[in-house]
C-alpha cells in the first residue's frame, strides 16, 4: 500500500496541480489496518523520493505501480522504508549512508522547487517535467512531481545539470544536500555497497 497526494497549496504561491507526493506504507498488516503500526503518516518530498527509488522497478508512473511480481513490489516498498520514515518524513539515519542522505535530499530539493512554486506552468515545474521524462531525455512528460521522481530514479543519468540547478540555492529545504552536481542521480544502496541498479529500474 502507498499514499499518493495530488494538487493542493504548499503555502507558497497558491494552488499547484503539479504537486504529487508519495509515501510507501508497505504490506497491509494482518489486522487489515495501519492504525497501530502507522497512526500518523508524513507525505513530503523526502518520502516521495524514497518511494520513487524503491518502486521505480515496478511503476510506470505514480498511479500505475503494478508491474512485476508482488515480491518485486514488496522488496521495493521495503527499500523505501529503509531510506525514509513515513512516521517522521525524514531520511532514516540507520538505513542510509551519508552520500545516500545527500542524494535523497538533493532530489527532494529538486521536487520542492516545483512544489513551492506557482503551479505546473511555473518555470521550475516546466523545467522539471521537461527534463524528467519517462525515457529521461525523451518520452512522456510527467504531470506531477511524484512521477517526475520515478522518472529520475529510472533514468539517473539524464539531464543531471538541468535538474540539479533547480534546487533553491539560498535556502534548500532539505540538508545536507550535494554541494556540487553529481555524475548522475544513482542512489547508493542502503547497505552502502554498490547502488540501486539502473538496469533493474528501467522497464
Amino acid at each position: 500500500m502507498y499514499l499518493l497526494v495530488r494538487g493542493g497549496n504548499s503555502g507558497g504561491e497558491g494552488a499547484n496541480e503539479g504537486i504529487g507526493l508519495m509515501a510507501s506504507l508497505g504490506t497491509c498488516p494482518a489486522s487489515g489496518t495501519f492504525t497501530q503500526s502507522q497512526p500518523f503518516v508524513f507525505v513530503n518530498e523526502v518520502t516521495t523520493v524514497a518511494a520513487a527509488y524503491g518502486l521505480a522497478g515496478s511503476a510506470t508512473d505514480a498511479t500505475h505501480i503494478s508491474g512485476g511480481s508482488t515480491d518485486v513490489i514488496a522488496a521495493g516498498m521495503a527499500t523505501a522504508a529503509r531510506l525514509a520514515s513515513v512516521s517522521t518524513g525524514f531520511v532514516n539515519s540507520r538505513g542510509t549512508t551519508e552520500p545516500s542522505r545527500r542524494m535523497l535530499h538533493t532530489v527532494a530539493n529538486i521536487l520542492a522547487a516545483c512544489i513551492n512554486s506557482g503551479g505546473s506552468g511555473s518555470g521550475a515545474c516546466t523545467t522539471l517535467f521537461a527534463k524528467a521524462r519517462s525515457g529521461g531525455a525523451t518520452g512522456t512528460i510527467p504531470a506531477d512531481t511524484a512521477t517526475a521522481a520515478l522518472n529520475i530514479a529510472r533514468n539517473p543519468d539524464a539531464n543531471v545539470l538541468d535538474l540539479y540547478d533547480l534546487q533553491p540555492i539560498a535556502a534548500p529545504p532539505f540538508l545536507p544536500a550535494l554541494a556540487s552536481p553529481p555524475p548522475d542521480f544513482t542512489l547508493a544502496s542502503a547497505s552502502g555497497a554498490g547502488g540501486i541498479s539502473v538496469a533493474a529500474l528501467r522497464r
